[in-house]
Order: C-alpha cells, then structure tokens, then sequence
C-alpha cells in the first residue's frame, strides 16, 4: 500500500506542477472600439422579426400565437449570463461570435446573434437577440426495424421555470426476442446556482439490471479558459447480453451475463498559449470494483458458455492514475443549415486535437501487481473547397492496458479498444446535402463481454436487428439528404437516399471483403425546425444486397449518423 500512497503523491505533485503554468494570453481584439451597452432582447418561438410572424395565413398566424403563449419563455438574466463581455471591454470579434455559438448549444435556443453597431451618439452598441424553441416536449417513442420495435413516452422539460435547466423522464418497452421495459429519469443544471458547473444526474431501471449516475464539471466555457475539471459517480448492476453468432441464432439474445461495477474519476485540466494553439495538461485518478455472481442467464434454448480465454468472471478493484498532454489547434467557428437539421443553425468548430495517456494501475484485486496504462487519441475538423461546401470531421483512439490480465493467472496485455471515424459532408449541390460516414470499432482481450452487433437500427437498416455479432466492426453509410424547402407550420418534410455497407466480425477471422453486407433505400425525413430535442423523425425502406433479399422498416428519431458522431437520444441533448 506503501507503494500506492507514493503514487498518489507524485500525483497531487502533477496537478500542483499543471496549476503552477502561466498561460500566454492573446487578445484577439480587432479594433480599438470600446463597448459602450448591450442591448439584450430575448424572443419568443415565433418572434415577431421571424419570417413566419409576417406570414398572412390567419390560421398559422393563430398557430403561432397559440404556441408563443404556451411555451416557457426563457428569462433575460439566463441569456445575458452567458455573455463573455462586458460594457468597457474592447469589441472583440471572437467574443462575439463564441458567445452566439454557446447561447445555441442550450436545446432551449433556437437562434442567438451577437452583432455590434454604433448609435447616434457614436457609442458602439452590441446587439444580443435569440429567440426560443419550444422546451416541453411531452413524445411518443417509436422506433424500430428488422424485427424489433422499441416503444414508448416521454416528457422533456428543457427549460424549467425559464432558468434552462433539463428534466425528462421515460419509460420504454422493447419487443424482439425478449421483452423489456425501463424507465429513467434525468436531470441536468448546465449553471449550478448561477456558477460554471455543470451537474448532470442519471437513473434508469430496466429489465436488465439499474443505473444511477452523476456527474459534476467545471468546463472549458471559453477559448481563453485555462482550467477545467470535474467528477463522476456511478453505479451499475445489471446484465450485459450476448447475441447469437451462428445463422440459426442471428440476432437471438443467447445469455445475459451478471455484472456489478460502483467507480468514480476525478480530473483536472490545464491548457496554456494563444487562442489558436495551446499545449493541454490532464491528470485523473479513477476508483473500480467489478464484481460477478450467478451465473450466465440463458435467454434461449441454446448454449453459451465462458472460454479459457475469458477473463469477465474475475473480480476486479483498484486505482487508476493517469496523465495526458496534448496539442490543440483551434481555426475558426462556422456556422450552417441543412447538415443534419434542416433550417436550424448548426455550428462547426474548425480544428485539430492530439495526444497521449500514460499511466498507472494499482490493483488491489485480485493481485497487487502494478500495471500500465497507455494510448493516444486526436480529432480533426475543418472546411475546405473553392465555396467551403466540404466539411470534414474524423477522430481515433487507442488505449490498452499493459500486463493486466490476471484473470486466469496469466500477465499480459488486456483491454485494447481502438475507435476511429471519419466524416465528410458536401452541400455543392442545389438543395441536398451528401453525408458520409467510416467508422471502425474493435476490442481485444477486453474484461467484459465484448460484442457488437449490426443490422436494423444500428447501421445496416436492411437486415434484421443484430443480425450480425462480433467483436470488430467496419461500417460505411452515405446518404444524399435533400430539402426541398417543404413546410407545414414549423415542420419541415425532407427526403433521403442511402447506402450501408459493413460486417462485424471474431477475434479469430479475417474480415473478407466478400462477407461485407450492403443494401440500398430511401426515406422521408420530417423536422420539427422550433423543437428542443428530438428534432428529426425518420422513415427507411432498405433493400438488402446480400442474403435473404426482402425490404426492410427503419424509423426513429434524429439521422443514423451526424456530423461530429454525437447521436441524441430522447434523454440527451
């Protein structure tokens, strides 16, 4: 133990050694104007300076009157703490722009502008306009295809009182080779008491086990931020499932494995340099206990059992201490429509992250031998082409654990998780958007049951739902979004073409491009354009390529894939 408190210390030496740096600071100021006022106005979900305020349609005109009076309007003082200046500031351009793009990263803002001007008396005036959606959004969930359905309600305040913070709660039902139901409940304060932090608590009970997890963060808020930190909780005792690989069992549930995990992490951040290129310090320490009782619960008439080479069934407890440096560059802000919403702006932040992880694991069961900890991790997004209709976003990482696998009395390296992706978006042509999407997924040597699955939902939407299982994945999508510009009241109609093509795959293959499965369809997108959350609803028919040919169902909510790889769910923003 001795051994660990040392470690700790070399530890805390880090943070104090990272809180010590002098940052390099930059004024990004254009101009000598100083702020003279700020001119706050806060709109409603229809403002009167909107295109639909000036429609002559009195049956819309009412609509719109209707939904301005039910509709929690968010309070002045929650848009003017945002502000990254103050009157007596020099106007500064970037400040500007960054707070615009923070007001809109609030679901409960639709539009934000920041815009300065002079008034008569030659004082420079900035301008801060946003208007609001429509927060409570009480939804039915309904999504689905190759063979299973997932069902059920949900109500999302993300406005609360018009302070913006975030309630919602769910309960789903989910029908294929078994039936489950959950509920969840969440709860999110973006501004705790006013302050930076940031709280975030999770509960969910499902048929497979429970979840409570919290979370609490002092962010990066700004550019010029220079420290950041947090932590976390959560506890989880549930069973993990396993998907049938053989033909016969495609897509069957053949057990469900019993795990148990209670953890926490701690971190802090320090970046220092310009605006535009800065050096970033992380250190964190973590806390683990895995535990299994019980045996596999086997779903169907089939049998599973743990291999030699399965180390899930041992128990685990100790520390992880962990340090990461890395070079980040930051190129500008972009702001867009038709990506993945249709008339909602969406931001684009240009630039490029890497780096490393080293660190130090100290168990405490069931060795005490020390183990290492190393990986490395980047991210790259920028916009190019003659009228900057290409956007690209990509990023990979890596981690494995060096001599850490005690399980079966052996010491090697386990845990090895490699991810990468890669975007590309092009709006060249007259009202469409063409999005890509490469992703791989792989996991080696891993403590739990590791398994990914395609088909239906999760990639391939022309075959059934987990049809295919593994512990390697290639997946591609392309699709060709296109908006004609039809409306109804706040409600955008869309159309798409896509395709998939991808395989999952065992530790023990090869991947041969003829297993690769593709399929081909069509499908309608509907967007609700003054929605808080769940802004896209869609409807795919898929013809598969290989196989079994049938044309497949898919519908739920938001696109498959979006532009930074960050699905929403029905409970995140």
């Amino acid at each position: 133990m001795s051994r660990m408190f040392h470690l700790i210390a070399l530890f805390a030496a880090l943070l104090a050694c990272a809180g010590s740096l002098r940052a390099v600071e930059e004024q990004s100021a254009d101009s000598t104007f100083v702020i003279g006022g700020i001119l706050t106005q806060v709109g409603d979900v229809i403002p009167p300076w909107s295109e639909e305020a000036h429609d002559s349609n009195r049956i819309l005109q009412f609509g719109y009157r209707l939904t301005n009076a039910l509709h929690i309007a968010t309070r002045k003082h929650v848009v003017e703490r945002e502000l990254l200046f103050t009157v007596g500031d020099t106007l500064d351009t970037l400040s500007l722009q960054e707070t615009a793009r923070n007001l809109r990263a609030y679901p409960f803002i639709n539009e934000a502008e920041v815009t300065p001007y002079t008034d008569e008396s030659g004082a420079t005036i900035v301008h801060v306009r946003t208007s609001d959606n429509f927060s409570i959004a009480p939804g039915i969930i309904f999504e689905g295809g190759g063979g299973g359905t997932t069902y059920g309600a949900i109500l999302t305040e993300t406005n609360l009182f018009g302070l913006g913070k975030r309630v919602a709660g769910q309960y789903i039902r989910e029908t294929g080779t078994v039936n489950t139901t959950t509920w969840a409940f969440e709860y999110k304060d973006h501004r705790v008491f006013g302050s930076r932090w940031f709280f975030h608590l999770y509960a969910e009970d499902l048929a497979t086990g429970s979840q409570i997890a919290t979370v609490m963060e002092y962010p990066f808020y700004r550019l010029s931020s220079q420290n950041a930190s947090g932590w976390s909780l959560d506890f989880n005792d549930s069973y993990r499932r396993m998907y049938g690989t053989t033909s016969s069992r495609a897509g069957d549930i053949v057990a469900e494995i019993p795990r148990r995990y209670i953890g926490g992490n701690a971190w802090y951040s320090y970046r220092w340099g310009d605006h535009y290129h800065r050096t970033k310090l992380t250190s964190a320490i973590a806390w683990y206990d895995y535990s299994y009782s019980g045996l596999p619960r086997t779903i169907v008439d089939t049998h599973y059992t743990i291999t030699q080479a399965d180390t899930t069934r041992t128990p685990r407890r100790g520390y992880q201490l962990t340090a990461s440096i890395g070079r980040e560059a930051f190129t500008g802000f972009l702001t867009s429509r038709f990506l993945d919403d249709f008339l909602v702006v969406e931001d684009v932040d240009t630039g490029w992250e890497f780096g490393a992880t080293g660190g130090v694991g100290i168990p405490e069961k069931p060795t005490h031998e020390l183990y290492g900890i190393t990986g490395v991790y980047g991210s790259y997004a920028n916009v190019f082409g003659a009228s900057g209709d290409h956007i690209v976003a990509a990023e990979a990482t890596g981690v494995v654990h060096l001599a850490d696998d005690h399980g079966l009395g052996r010491r090697t390296w386990s845990n090895l998780v490699t991810d990468a992706w890669v975007h590309w978006y092009w709006q060249g042509l007259p009202i469409q958007t063409i999005a890509t999407s490469l992703n791989w997924y792989a996991g080696w040597r891993m403590y739990d049951p590791f398994q990914i699955t395609l088909g239906g939902d999760t990639g391939l939407r022309g075959y059934a739902t987990n049809q295919f299982a593994g512990n390697r994945r290639l997946l591609l999508n392309v699709e060709d979004r296109i908006f004609p510009g039809w409306r109804i009241f706040t409600v955008a109609i869309g159309l798409v073409g896509f395709a998939d093509a991808g395989y999952v795959w065992k530790a023990d293959e090869r991947l041969n491009p003829a297993d690769l499965h593709a399929n081909v369809g069509f499908g309608l997108r509907v967007g609700n354009t003054r929605a808080s959350t769940s802004r896209i609803s869609r409807l795919d028919f898929a013809f598969a390529l290989r196989g079994e040919k049938r044309i497949m169902l898919a519908f739920g909510s938001e696109q498959v894939f979006d532009l930074f790889n960050i699905r929403p769910t029905p409970t995140r923003d």
